[in-house]
């Protein structure tokens, strides 16, 4: 097949998964095979490089634990969704660790998720293009880091491609099934992390714009006068037809997410998608209210910088807080999809101009669709929480919905190669060998993480400490490794006194720098008549060289 003439000729619709044919091991292709070898070799690299327990995965392990034990209700009041504690429960049954079960979720979905991609992009724009895709994915820094540590974002992306794959199918097929599926797919990538459910909106505003080709009517074709007469019952149906596709993936992603928002609405008296980011002031942060715009004059946030929407002095002084404020949102955008999937995702879109497709281009209008909504989403997370805020996993979900496009411009790349110089095959190699020493030179050159203190901390914790001891600290990844209870670090400096006394804590546990964003005064207030600095374990960086985890132990009142 010539690239890129004929998208969805090899398309979705097929009985068989994506990748799987009969040339290779197990069914699997022999392209397919190499890449997911090149994968897992990748991200067994990284597991040298980084520690699979993250900050988040310690609450994800407090959370599993919790429902092995059957307290489901504590387990929810958590502000994280419960679909991978859950699966972190069930794996548990081996028996293995949390850590061990947690890395091996997300290395699962990390690779799986290889499969519903080359489907996706074979749609949109042929074999090697999806070929292209599946090997941008393998080699993609973000994929390799997030594939190896407990971390939801690699079981996400994957419910969320499953979704796209299936909701495309449907239309391929015309089995509101499939269209059923996508939905739950969507809802349980919802589960996962909240920006699941924008497939089941996308999705349902593509069945009702778009349509199947099959219910295409046309409008400039002549009618006899006995038709004209019942012109409007056919669209009448055209419009019915299309109002059912619509609403299957909504159906579907609620089935599987309504529980869970009936839950935590209850807890918190109105309707809540996400007790994580509140719907109200995103929607506030986007169009803000007249009354918060006095108001917002004295807010700041905890680095001293105005908070988003917060009035200026002067125009200059706007453009120059603009301007930051984009610099600051640009740099995890970048970071996180990667220069090199931008590069051939610009390529692949500009080289469709020419395509004449026999597709009506669904796929692209679904993708780009999603890369804008998403893209929205995370412009009005930044203005309601700040540009900080925003790490390069948030645009994890947009390196997905980019990389058919990337794959197209990776195929068009080497095909004009291959055309330019046809008896030669190292220009090719040379190519793809320099595309895998991007990831390669990337784990080699990292610097230090924010954590790696931690283990020794922990062992110095349980040292010091018969029994269980007792940390307040918002680094649940401390306790999970002491071993220990952890009492929540947050509120003012009395409140965290008084909590700490009240639980008789041993340590108070935190990073400087990041303490002020859960207690404003706490370090302004810290007097060593109330509390004795015992154990500092630094953690330097090239950006933070005074960073390092502290441990204080109460005084006797």
């Amino acid at each position: 097949m010539t690239w890129g003439t004929e998208p969805g000729q090899e398309g979705i619709g097929r009985p068989d998964l994506p990748g799987i044919l009969s040339e290779g091991p197990l069914g699997i292709s022999w392209r397919i095979t190499w890449i997911l070898l090149l994968a897992l070799a990748l991200r067994g690299l990284a597991m040298w490089r980084f520690d699979p327990v993250a900050f988040d995965s310690a609450v994800y392990f407090e959370m599993a634990d919790l429902i092995r034990k059957g307290r489901w209700s504590e387990a929810l009041a958590y502000d994280f969704p419960p679909l991978y504690p859950i699966l972190i429960a069930v794996a548990q049954l081996l028996p293995v660790s949390a850590e061990y079960a947690g890395s091996a979720i997300t290395l699962v979905f990390d690779l799986l998720v290889i499969f519903p991609i080359v489907g996706i992009a074979r749609a949109a724009f042929g074999e090697r293009a999806a070929g292209g895709a599946a090997f941008l994915w393998a080699i993609h820094p973000m994929a390799v880091r997030l594939g190896v540590q407990a971390l939801t974002d690699a079981p996400t992306v994957f419910f969320v491609a499953l979704a796209l794959w299936a909701g495309l199918r449907a239309l391929d097929q015309g089995r509101l099934i499939w269209a059923t599926g996508a939905g739950v797919s969507s809802g349980m990538a919802y589960l996962l992390r909240p920006e699941g459910i924008e497939l089941a909106l996308a999705l349902a505003a593509l069945y009702a714009v778009h349509g199947r080709r099959s219910t295409h009517i046309d409008e400039d074709s002549p009618k006899p006068p006995s038709a004209l007469k019942a012109t409007s019952s056919p669209y009448r149906k055209k419009v019915s037809r299309r109002a059912v596709w619509a609403v299957a993936p909504l159906v579907g992603w609620a089935v599987i997410a309504s529980p869970y928002i009936v839950h935590i609405s209850a807890e918190t008296g109105s309707i809540t998608l996400s007790k994580k980011k509140s719907t109200s002031s995103f929607v506030r942060a986007m169009v803000p209210a007249p009354r918060d715009a006095a108001r917002s004059q004295a807010v700041t946030q905890p680095g001293g910088d105005p908070a988003p929407g917060v009035g200026r002095g002067s125009p200059l002084s706007g453009l120059r807080h603009m301007a930051k404020s984009a610099y600051e949102f640009q740099k995890p955008l970048v970071n996180g999809i990667h220069p090199m999937v931008l590069f051939f995702g610009l390529l692949g879109a500009w080289t469709i101009r020419t395509q004449k497709a026999r597709d009506p281009g669904r796929a692209r209008m679904l993708l780009l669709g999603l890369l804008g909504l998403h893209f929205a989403v995370l412009v009005g997370l930044a203005a309601s929480t700040g540009a900080r805020y925003l790490g390069g996993h948030h645009f994890f979900l947009m390196v997905l919905y980019a990389l058919p496009f990337a794959g197209a411009g990776l195929a068009w790349t080497l095909t004009w190669a291959a055309g330019r110089w046809r008896d030669l095959r190292w220009p090719l190699a040379v190519v793809l060998a320099a595309l895998v020493a991007i990831p390669v030179g990337w784990l080699a050159t990292r610097g230090v993480d924010r954590g790696v203190a931690v283990r020794p901390a922990a062992a110095w914790i349980r040292s010091q400490v018969v029994g269980t001891p007792v940390i307040v600290t918002n680094v649940a990844k401390l306790t999970y490794h002491a071993k220990a209870e952890r009492v929540g670090l947050s509120g003012t400096y009395e409140e965290i006194l008084d909590r700490s006394r009240t639980r008789s804590a041993h340590f108070i546990a935190f990073y400087p720098d990041l303490l002020p964003n859960v207690s404003p005064d706490f370090l302004s207030r810290l007097e060593g008549s109330d509390l004795a600095l015992v154990q500092t374990f630094p953690e330097p960086s090239r950006r933070s060289p005074d960073q390092r985890l502290v441990i204080y132990r109460l005084r006797s009142p």
